[in-house]
This record gives C-alpha cells, sequence and structure tokens, in this order.
C-alpha cells in the first residue's frame, strides 16, 4: 500500500514508474505480468511495452500497454513454425525477426522509457541497456530461461543449434 503524506515519512514509500520490456510468446510475457500486477498492487505505476500481439491481455489486466517493435503476429502458422523449430528457431528469430528491428525498437522502447523511473527487462531485450544508459533510469534485466544463465562449470548444449558451434569448440 502507498502510504499518505498525513503518515511519518519514515513510513511513506514512493510511487516507481516502471516500464516493463519483454518480447516473446505468451510464456515469455506472463511472468511479467504477474509482476507488473504486484507493483501496480502496492502503488506504484506499470507500462508494459511488448509485441502487440499481447495488447488484449496486458490492457484486459488493467496495465498501460505500448507497442513495441518487431511486430510479430504470433498467431501466424507459419511464424510460430519459424521461430520454434528445434534445430533452427533461435537463429530464425534472431536473424529474421529481431536483430532487423533493433534500430525501431531502440526507438519504440525510448518512447515507452519517458517518465519512467525503473526498467524491468526480458532476455530477448537488446535496446534496453542503450535506452537505460540514454535516460539515466535504473535497469533490471532478467533471465527466465537456464539457457541463459552462464555457467563456469556447465556450457550449454547447443546440438539444436549447429550455427553456435563455433562458440563452444576448444
Amino acid at each position: 500500500r502507498v502510504l499518505r503524506r498525513s503518515e511519518p515519512r519514515s513510513r511513506r514509500r514512493s510511487v516507481v514508474n516502471v516500464l516493463i520490456h519483454s518480447i516473446g510468446s505468451f510464456g515469455d510475457v506472463q511472468p511479467f505480468l504477474v509482476l507488473s500486477k504486484a507493483l501496480i498492487a502496492t502503488g506504484h505505476r506499470v507500462r508494459f511495452a511488448t509485441l502487440s500481439s499481447h495488447r488484449k491481455q496486458i490492457e484486459d489486466a488493467g496495465i498501460e500497454f505500448r507497442a513495441i517493435t518487431p511486430d510479430v503476429p504470433l498467431d501466424d502458422d507459419e511464424v510460430y513454425r519459424r521461430v520454434f523449430d528445434p534445430k533452427t528457431g533461435v537463429e530464425a528469430l534472431l536473424k529474421e525477426i529481431l536483430f532487423p528491428a533493433v534500430r525501431q525498437t531502440f526507438h519504440d522502447l525510448d518512447e515507452a522509457a519517458k517518465d519512467c523511473d525503473l526498467m524491468i527487462s526480458g532476455s530477448l531485450s537488446f535496446c534496453a541497456d542503450l535506452v537505460h544508459r540514454k535516460r539515466g533510469i535504473k535497469w533490471i534485466s532478467t533471465a527466465l530461461q537456464p539457457a541463459a544463465l552462464p555457467s563456469a562449470s556447465q556450457f550449454p548444449v547447443t546440438s539444436e543449434m549447429p550455427w553456435l558451434r563455433h562458440v563452444t569448440s576448444h
């Protein structure tokens, strides 16, 4: 709960304007949706920047929505097949969808970050660091996928990503 000005300063909490940025499928957005609701319940303001395919679920939850490039139609069977292909999906996602849109994604995210105090982003938020530096806002980067967490003792299995073989070669 947000404490009122009439309450002692030691018990008051500032309202934080939070930007949540996540790109991906429902599984990538859902944890941030839950976080957004919790932040709002504690009196903070949340703006959620993600793919336009998620607009309805974000707005239905009472959260301010901002569309971010690339505009990936998640209900398109061909896109879904390419991106979730076990052998070439990650490469298709990066090379065909995310990397070509980086410049516009930066502009969209920069615009969404206006008046925000904090940005929380997912692992596919390639422009978040640039926006954080440009705007001087605090930034929390998250990794919800085990493969995104580096380990000094166990390198991720990349057998389904042959284009990464040069990284794992000794």
